[in-house]
């Protein structure tokens, strides 16, 4: 597999990570059933230095369950150490704690907010867990979209001073869960035999869509897709008042056209869904609506907008959270009903 192919680029088998494996249980007002959250050490390293950690989510199944890929949101750090050295990690999402802590976040098991833009109840987790489904959550610290590797899309290390890793990060999500090297050298081993990746489904969440883009155009296969929120190109960043993020998207991308690393229907599987607002609060409307537009010309493709401000919806609203759920399993659009903010409002 590719990962493993790469890994010796990375360490050697004198320079492994000790082990480094810590369960809790996860917890949620929407719960049915006993669900243990699973934290590991990657052979890969973050530009602070500390190991990047991915995330597993795993309910109590006597056999062998599904599994989905989450790619967490706000993988996009602006700051830049050639320009001024002493604010290199100024934003902290170069950090991997950061980069945990998203993930807490999205699990609603953290006591603070890192992404204000986003409101993140634990709702999509909970959901795929009571369905039996178990989820891996790469991190992200690189602050790279999750375009950027050793192999494919390497970034200019020598002037940023850093190796930006979020493509081998996705990918190695991709390998450990059927490399058993890879899953021994984790500790992911003990469990690796409870995970039937057969029926893989990815998720993206916000800018974590572009890992899906990427994976898809390196081959990867998985059953189902799910885009929330995810702009479906950058382009639309490279005109107006977005002097910042031209820069970041600058240091990232370099002089990749946008185009080739954009959403891409010749690569979707057959179920895919696009879950967007004309009311989100983080990205250009043009680059929603692109996706949208796209998705809407494939048949059995969901594409649902919310009507609502905000960004990233499914892990916010329980009953959009049931509907991602039931496409996963169905391929079939779903019916949303009217019962998401009841654990919120008491109702």
């Amino acid at each position: 597999m590719l990962f493993s192919l790469l890994t010796a680029c990375w360490l050697d088998s004198s320079s492994l990570p000790t082990l480094n494996i810590n369960v809790i249980n996860f917890t949620n007002p929407y719960l049915e059933r006993d669900v243990e959250v699973r934290i590991y050490d990657s052979p890969l390293t973050c530009p602070d230095g500390e190991p990047a950690s991915f995330f597993l989510v795993l309910p109590a199944s006597e056999d062998p369950v599904p599994v989905s890929i989450v790619f967490h949101s706000g993988a996009m750090d602006h700051s830049s150490f050639v320009d001024d050295p002493a604010n290199f990690r100024a934003s902290g999402r170069l950090k991997s704690e950061w980069a945990s802590s998203r993930v807490w976040e999205t699990l609603n098991l953290s006591r603070k907010t890192l992404d204000t833009a986003v409101t993140d109840l634990g709702y999509l987790p909970t959901a795929l867990a009571n369905a039996g489904i178990a989820q891996l959550y790469p991190t992200n610290c690189w602050g790279d979209l999750w375009h950027n590797g050793l192999e494919f899309q390497p970034n200019d290390a020598t002037k940023e001073g850093f190796t930006r890793q979020g493509l081998d990060m996705a990918q190695f999500a991709i390998d450990v869960l059927s490399d058993a090297e890879l899953a021994d050298i984790t500790g992911l081993s003990d469990v690796q035999d409870k995970l039937d990746p057969s029926t893989l489904s990815m998720i993206g969440l916000g800018t974590g869509g572009q890992a899906i883009y990427e994976l898809l155009a390196n081959g990867t296969a998985p059953s189902t897709v799910i885009f929330d929120s995810a702009p479906a190109t950058f382009a639309p960043y490279l005109e107006g008042d977005f002097s910042t993020e031209q820069e970041t998207l600058g240091r990232i991308f370099g002089d990749t056209d946008l185009s080739t690393t954009s959403l891409n229907l010749n690569t979707l599987p057959a179920s895919s869904a696009w879950i967007w607002s004309n009311g989100d609060s983080q990205h250009p409307i043009e680059s929603l609506v692109l996706g949208a537009d796209a998705l809407n010309t494939v048949d059995g493709a969901w594409v649902h907008d919310t009507n609502a401000v905000g960004h990233v919806f499914s892990n916010q609203d329980y009953d959009l959270a049931l509907g991602v759920v039931s496409f996963i399993e169905t391929g079939v659009t779903p019916t949303l009903g009217s019962t998401a903010s009841e654990a919120d409002t008491g109702e």
